[in-house]
């Protein structure tokens, strides 16, 4: 008979390239992941503002269901139902979509902002001052923070709390130097202390 012995020996070099083949198959999988989402997006920002415009919020919602049934973890496509919703004053199933979308995913600011705005409308300044907070917090687009903020001021505004509603409108003037609503509130805010001053 014979016999044979083999040796085998993974040198420290292969397993440095196995390794940075490997950190770099993750790096492109996140990266086109990334694009996937900013994708995803960009198609619900387009569908919803087609559609919007056309007020056709019942293909919306449809939409929007569709995309939810694909992806039951989108809090984009629930958000989208609530906006349709709330643009037909449907203010129970407006809220309904937008609790499950911050549900879903708790750091979508959009979706604390429009939960808010639901709030707002309906005048339950209790309910959507923790919710324009929270969107604030969360927000980076400067217009949609500015708006959270403006709305905040007159919740302050409406609950007597004067220097936080002043601090808010500011804040809304600094991202957006043009709301009206703001400028508003500045001098709802400026009138009353000259009355009491008087």
């Amino acid at each position: 008979g014979t016999l044979s012995v083999g040796l085998q020996f993974d040198a420290p070099f292969t397993r440095r390239l196995e390794r940075n083949n490997f950190r770099q198959a993750l790096i492109s999988y996140q990266q086109q992941r990334r694009q996937l989402i900013l994708f995803q997006d960009t198609v619900y920002q387009r569908l919803r503002g087609i559609l919007r415009t056309l007020k056709q919020y019942d293909d919306a919602i449809r939409a929007y269901q569709r995309a939810a049934d694909l992806n039951p973890d989108d809090a984009r496509a629930e958000g989208g139902m609530g906006s349709a919703y709330y643009a037909m004053e449907e203010y129970d199933s407006a809220r309904s979509h937008l609790e499950r979308a911050v549900e879903v995913d708790p750091s979508y600011a959009t979706g604390w902002g429009q939960l808010g705005w639901v709030f707002y409308v309906q005048k339950e300044y209790d309910k959507a001052q923790p919710e324009f907070e929270k969107a604030v917090d969360l927000e980076k687009d400067p217009s949609r923070n500015a708006a959270y903020r403006h709305a905040l001021g007159w919740i302050y505004l409406n609950t007597k709390q004067n220097e936080k509603a002043k601090q808010e409108f500011t804040a809304a003037l600094e991202e957006n130097p043009d709301l009206q609503g703001a400028k508003e509130g500045l001098q709802v805010l400026a009138d009353a202390q000259a009355s009491t001053t008087r």
